[in-house]
């Protein structure tokens, strides 16, 4: 079954209103084009909502209430990346939490924020290989 169906069947039937938020997406138009995300987002008050990319809170994406689910968390950074959607520690509540879920990243993820620079992207990401 297609998941935005699936997803759309279960959120008629919870209780309440639903909200249609609609995207705004700026950038460059080779990455807009490959991205699969609808254009559209419905969503109830206490459905629950899952962020599958990191997105900077920088750009707008924090959310005054967040209840982070750790019970499914299985790569380093989930966890992070989630609990910083929150404005405010009142506004964040965390469940199913346990300290084996908090790991280190790979090497390779450590040494490519260690010697990241901003530069030209080019369109094959050559320039975002790590060079040995």
């Amino acid at each position: 079954m297609d998941v935005d169906l699936f997803n759309y069947n279960k959120l008629i039937r919870l209780p309440g209103e639903m909200n249609v938020f609609k995207s705004v997406d700026e950038g460059s138009e080779y990455y807009l084009n490959k991205f699969l995300a609808t254009k559209n987002l419905g969503l109830k008050v206490g459905c629950p909502v899952m962020l599958v990319k990191n997105l900077t809170s920088k750009l707008g994406m924090s959310f005054k209430s967040v209840v982070v689910n750790c019970q499914n968390c299985f790569q380093p950074g989930q966890i992070g990346v989630a609990v910083g959607r929150a404005e405010t520690i009142a506004g964040l509540k965390i469940v199913n939490f346990k300290k084996s879920l908090c790991r280190n990243h790979p090497s390779h993820v450590t040494t490519f924020y260690e010697t990241f620079s901003i530069g030209v992207v080019e369109d094959d990401l050559s320039c975002c290989r790590l060079k040995r």
